[in-house]
């Protein structure tokens, strides 16, 4: 007869002790280790499995509460210098950080579960239930309400129903790992003593949570690594030379090809909007309230229009500025429709995903504002704010509202989204130019005419001039100007430098905007009001041998770098 150790401290629980049967002896150590390896993994799983729902059915998912939340707390300060640092690397870090963050709660949480749990089956399913209860209240008292859509998700943008689901599924598939592998699963009187069948169990629960565990460690990771793939944009920009004046290789298209045009979002996951589900309303001070279907818009007289777009966050020769044909109809059609009240100041916009925007009621009314759903004779995708977005082209890209979904006029100057976050609420577009060839580092022969082009933007002000220096500014030199469909796109530049003499070549552009205002050379990061400055480059010319040439005895690819950095005057 199997006889019962009158010291219960050594057993897992004293439910385990049942019916005459010993549970095998787990140390307090492995217990705690167990708990916090099976807690890790199964937040792994539940942080994949959050992410996989909310980007398939949708639903707000926490890492992108968390993250709204995180921005909108942190200092000026603190913003603009990780922006600086990150840059297009910002989103997947956020989303990498709050992930281990989940990974390291649900560590936490299993352990303490641990104190309480049983081995039993009953236990471990009461275990589990109550477990995943914790959870689900957790996300839906704590997580919902910092993140700014209520409590258990009342408020959210996305559906209260859709983000419920994907708590509940989350919370229920956690608890279920945690109650299942936490105590680990022990074995009969008959076991507890053969090490060997032990460990063999203990690799098994394992490696039952290791594969899912790695597939949610790949899904998040490539779900981050394509967060700061904002476009291709390498097909923004030709391959080989053409026959025109302004294509030459390296040269940017005039219509930006629409899979290379720039994207930029405050989300994690961004929405997928359907035509059945989705509708446009019309409303706030205004006399006839509307609301519009996908099909009362298609329905709509619809005008084209060439404009120029860019983000408020687009550095000094960056790449977050595209140009194509927008195709749509004035936002000023539908407000006279519906009929503006007196005293309204701004137009408030809303989207699918909770972004809010607006505009002063003076730019809305304009002739050029369009609410436009395509972009260079295609439907926009949904990454470009699909089914219908809003185009200002005098305003950088952040008041240009993608999924919008709801139109209100308002008697006060409304701060939006990246406003609360300390962005600027005019953000009126700043004069622009780019270098974008010759590349850095090229290499001319002497005598070679080297091809210098780029572009150059200032709202629909219109670009009059575009100058380069290959001498540090002692003497510009005026650039050939494309011809463009209206004052609202960017115009291609080129200047053809013939090279006579060895050395290095430090080259700036800048830009006058169609008023005869000169682009500032005052250097300033994007945050809060857009970056200002002029673009710099630099190429060789080798000698008559097809040497280099050093200079002040260094070699030029070094003292060009220093340049670049405003570390080196010649």
């Amino acid at each position: 007869m199997t006889s019962v150790p009158t010291d219960l401290t050594s057993a897992e629980h004293p439910d385990d002790v049942d019916a005459g049967v010993l549970a095998p002896v787990e140390t307090r150590d492995w217990r705690l280790l167990n708990a916090v390896i099976v807690g890790a993994l199964a937040g792994l799983i539940a942080s994949g499995l959050m992410l996989w729902i909310g980007r398939s059915w949708g639903g707000s998912i926490v890492a992108q509460l968390l993250a709204e939340r995180t921005t909108a707390e942190l200092p000026l300060s603190v913003v603009r210098d990780s922006i600086q640092s990150l840059e297009e690397n910002a989103k997947p870090v956020a989303l990498i950080g709050i992930t281990v963050g989940q990974i390291i709660a649900a560590a936490v949480g299993a352990v303490i579960y641990a104190r309480f749990a049983g081995s039993s089956i009953r236990a471990r399913i009461l275990g589990g239930l109550a477990l995943s209860g914790v959870a689900w209240l957790t996300l839906s008292l704590v997580a919902a309400p910092i993140g700014g859509i209520g409590l258990f998700a009342l408020d959210s943008p996305l559906g209260t129903m859709d983000t419920q689901i994907n708590f509940v599924i989350t919370a229920l598939a956690y608890g279920a790992m945690v109650a299942a592998m936490v105590p680990w699963p022990g074995a009969t009187t008959e076991t507890a003593t053969d090490e060997s069948r032990r460990a063999i169990l203990k690799y098994a629960g394992l490696g039952a949570l290791a594969i899912p565990a790695l597939w949610a460690a790949r899904y998040v990771g490539t779900h981050a690594n394509r967060l700061r793939t904002v476009a291709d944009t390498e097909a923004a920009f030709r391959a080989t030379a053409g026959e025109g004046t302004f294509e030459a290789a390296g040269m940017p298209e005039f219509i930006t090809p629409n899979d290379a045009f720039y994207v930029v979002s405050k989300n994690l996951v961004d929405p997928t909007v359907t035509e059945m589900d989705w509708s446009l309303d019309i409303g706030g001070m205004v006399e006839n309230p509307m609301s519009l279907s996908f099909t009362d818009v298609m329905m709509r007289e619809t005008t084209e229009m060439a404009s120029t777009l860019e983000c408020i966050s687009n550095r000094v020769g960056g790449t977050y500025i595209s140009n194509t044909i927008w195709t749509g109809f004035p936002l000023k059609d539908l407000l006279e429709e519906a009929g503006i009240q007196d005293g309204v100041i701004d137009i408030k916009m809303e989207a699918a995903d909770g972004y809010t925007e607006s505009i002063p009621l003076d730019e809305a009314m304009q002739d050029d504002t369009m609410l436009v759903y395509l972009m260079d004779g295609q439907p926009l995708t949904d990454k470009h704010g699909f089914p219908l977005r809003l185009i200002v082209p005098n305003i950088f890209g952040m008041k240009n509202v993608k999924w919008i979904t709801k139109i209100e006029a308002v008697d006060e100057d409304y701060q939006g989204y990246w406003q609360e976050r300390q962005w600027s609420d005019v953000a009126t577009v700043v004069t622009m130019s780019r270098l974008d060839i010759p590349r850095r580092g090229y290499k001319a022969e002497m005598g070679e005419t080297v091809q210098m082009g780029g572009v150059a933007f200032a709202g629909d002000r219109g670009i009059e001039k575009v100058e380069v220096t290959t001498d540090g500014g002692e003497t510009w030199n005026e650039a050939e100007l494309s011809e463009v469909p209206s004052s609202r796109t960017w115009r291609l530049w080129r200047y053809d430098y013939l090279a006579t003499e060895p050395g290095i070549r430090r080259v700036t552009v800048r830009a006058t905007d169609g008023d005869g205002v000169l682009q500032t050379e005052e250097e300033n990061e994007p945050l809060p009001d857009g970056a200002t400055g002029y673009d710099r480059n630099w190429f060789e010319v080798l000698d008559a041998s097809g040497g280099s040439v050093d200079e002040d005895g260094q070699p030029v690819s070094a003292l060009a770098r220093q340049w670049l950095d405003g570390n080196y005057t010649p």
